[in-house]
């Protein structure tokens, strides 16, 4: 998947949750700027860029359950909803 299919994707998954399409593209935004001005390889950037999209994959899954994400539920479960969305 290109970076763009990832976000629409993320975009979709996050069943139009304003705040996490906000938070995500503006951690995105962030991690690629960052990436690009550290010298990072094409695949390193790239790792950089995925991770900045999908890192609060878990959140709303999470927040029915706990009335908030607690990070380390969000490891927990974060690890196997990325598997999933990147199969």
């Amino acid at each position: 998947m290109t970076i763009s299919e990832v976000i629409v994707k993320m975009i979709d998954f996050s069943e139009g949750n304003e705040h996490d399409i906000a938070h995500f593209l503006r951690v995105w935004g962030y991690a690629k700027i960052i990436g690009e001005c550290s010298g990072l390889d094409e695949k390193e950037e790239r790792i950089v860029e995925l991770s900045a999209i999908v890192h609060d994959i878990a959140c709303p899954k999470l927040r029915p359950i706990y009335g908030c994400a607690p990070g380390d539920k969000q490891e927990e479960m974060g690890k196997e909803m990325v598997n999933e969305f990147f199969a």
